[in-house]
């Protein structure tokens, strides 16, 4: 569930077995299945709008 305002965001699961899916359980055999997160690509998009906009404030 996401919670976003202009200077941060937020996002995860209320559901219980959120932690389960995300680190998996060894003890019940249950393998990670990672779904939060960011890729490479994602990152490396994140880094260039943050580049970007820091440039704008840098211009000003």
């Amino acid at each position: 569930m996401p919670d976003v305002a202009p200077t941060f965001l937020e996002f995860g699961t209320d559901r219980i077995y959120g932690a389960t899916h995300q680190y998996g359980d060894e003890d019940r055999g249950i393998a990670q299945r990672e779904y939060l997160g960011f890729s490479d690509d994602d990152q490396a998009n994140a880094a260039e709008t943050l580049m970007d906009y820091l440039s704008e404030l840098m211009e000003g």
